[in-house]
């Protein structure tokens, strides 16, 4: 059976292993993996630009909110007024953040401030995953 897996092979027409004997098959298989490298470039090209066009929709849909909040904040009184106004600055300055920066940006400022702040980085993410968990029930 070995033999006929020999005869089979037809970069190998003596029938025998030839390990010193150049495979042309090597040189054809590298550019699949060219053009999955290309591919992958554009795919990951593509995901950056929706990432910065979700980014910019946010920080839009922020700075929005942050005005309507000051706007109902300026019609109250006393400490609603006050959270109001805390509530529409935190909103407008995080608009500003994502407006000014890119998804790469945002992805580096984050893992500094993992790296910085491991424990307040870990009770966030818990805090979050079980408000995630609490709203997609």
């Amino acid at each position: 059976m070995r033999d006929r897996d020999n005869f089979d092979n037809p970069t190998n027409v003596s029938g025998f292993d030839n390990p010193g004997r150049s495979n042309a098959s090597s040189a054809t298989s590298e550019r699949p993996q060219e053009g999955m490298k290309g591919t992958a470039s554009q795919v990951g090209e593509q995901v950056s630009q929706q990432a910065d066009k979700t980014i910019d929709k946010a920080a839009d849909g922020l700075g929005q909110a942050s005005e309507q909040l000051r706007q109902r904040a300026q019609t109250q009184s006393g400490v609603q007024a006050q959270v109001g106004e805390r509530v529409a600055d935190g909103l407008e300055k995080t608009s500003e953040y994502l407006e000014g920066r890119d998804a790469a940006q945002i992805i580096d400022d984050v893992e500094s401030y993992v790296k910085e702040h491991p424990m307040a980085a870990l009770a966030g993410a818990v805090v979050g995953g079980f408000v995630l968990a609490r709203v997609l029930r």
